[in-house]
C-alpha cells in the first residue's frame, strides 16, 4: 500500500491579525479581489495541492445589516 500525502491550503486573504493590511506589499482588498484570489488558486495548482479553502464568513462580515442601514 502506497501512502499519499494530501495538501490544504486554507486562506485569509488579509490575515488573522487586524492591521496585517498596512503591511508594505499585502493587498488591503484581498477579500474582494478577485484576480489576487484566482492567482492565489493558480499558484496552489502549480504546486500540486490537493484542495483550497476560503470561509465565505470573509464577505459576510463586511456586509452591512438591514439594522445598519435604518
Amino acid at each position: 500500500m502506497t501512502r499519499q500525502l494530501r495538501l490544504g491550503a486554507f486562506m485569509r486573504p488579509v490575515s488573522i491579525h487586524t492591521g496585517a493590511w498596512r503591511y508594505p506589499g499585502s493587498y488591503p482588498d484581498a477579500n474582494f479581489n478577485f484576480a489576487h484570489l484566482k492567482r492565489f488558486a493558480q499558484t496552489l495548482e502549480r504546486a500540486r495541492f490537493d484542495a483550497f479553502f476560503m470561509a465565505d464568513h470573509l464577505a459576510v462580515l463586511n456586509r452591512k445589516s438591514r439594522s445598519d442601514s435604518a
